[in-house]
């Protein structure tokens, strides 16, 4: 589904044909929040990438594109910022705000993978789909309208689409299990519809 037929979707669901209540930009902004959340939860291993982080002071920029950490080169652990402070492991690594903080403090670099966030939604041509596979794309739609509908206080609605948006994630996960219990990735199987 491209980034326009999403955008129709979420409007012809909300009861709404053109621009109204909510602009485009609004609702991009919520797909791009779904998308992200939908990309932490189903973390794909074409999704990795690698690169050094050099360390000035303990500390380091995040890279732009970071959504997860997967691994670093000697053992270095990733901690939450409180077990980071209080010491827990030798070899540690951090997130506060926009910064990488690593113990020891001396350390001059090291090589750093990570999954990156997919394309962000308002970068997207009209005619282009979102970097996760399609048979994710209903989320993103479940996701946006949900965000649509807390916006406009329409409690009871959002109500029933978060259920709807829950749902999706249940099934999205056994259909990707089932699909890699018999040999598939998620990325190969993108014309599966989960609804």
């Amino acid at each position: 589904m491209t980034k326009q037929k999403i955008i129709q979707d979420v409007r012809k669901r909300l009861l709404e044909l053109s621009s109204g209540i909510f602009t485009d930009e609004d609702l991009i902004s919520w797909a791009d929040n779904a998308q992200t959340e939908i990309s932490q939860e189903f973390l794909s291993q074409d999704r990795i990438k690698s690169i050094t982080l050099t360390f000035t002071d303990g500390k380091t920029d995040l890279p732009s594109d970071f959504l997860s950490f997967y691994y670093a080169e000697n053992n270095f652990k990733w901690v939450n910022l409180e077990n980071f402070e209080e010491d827990v492991f030798s070899k540690m690594l951090a997130r506060k705000e926009n910064k990488i903080l690593v113990k020891p403090n001396n350390t001059s670099s090291l090589v750093f993978w990570y999954f990156k966030k997919p394309k962000s939604f308002d970068l997207l041509l009209d005619s282009e789909e979102p970097e996760l596979p399609s048979l994710l794309h209903e989320g993103i739609v479940l996701g946006t309208i949900l965000r649509a509908l807390e916006m406009a206080q329409e409690f009871e609605l959002s109500n029933l689409y978060a259920t709807k948006y829950r749902v999706f994630f249940e099934t999205a996960k056994k259909t990707i299990s089932h699909l890699e219990e018999r040999g598939g990735t998620m990325p190969i199987f993108k014309d599966v519809k989960l609804f």
